[in-house]
């Protein structure tokens, strides 16, 4: 979350920490969330927009299969809404 990939650093240096990050624990199937980004996001907002993407897959997979996770943390930064502690403590438990 705060550590970039050392590959490619000539051609990219992206060096930017994570604006969304999402943890969830429980005994489900894993889920992939990717099926939010099959559409490009064309909002003038990109960092809002593909949350919102993505947050809206995750609820809508919940209201058609059930729960798909006994517990969830998340950090928004562009909201200002959780945090990177509470994030690794609910990872660490």
């Amino acid at each position: 979350l705060t550590v970039a990939p050392n590959g490619k650093q000539n051609s990219y240096a992206s060096r930017a920490y994570a604006h969304y990050a999402l943890a969830e624990r429980g005994d489900r199937q894993p889920r992939s969330l990717s099926l939010a980004f099959l559409k490009p996001v064309n909002s003038g907002d990109y960092a809002a927009g593909g949350i919102q993407a993505l947050t809206s897959v995750r609820d809508n997979m919940d209201k058609v299969y059930g729960v798909c996770a006994d517990s969830r943390n998340e950090f928004n930064v562009i909201k200002g809404e959780g945090s990177l502690q509470a994030l690794l403590a609910f990872v660490a438990e």
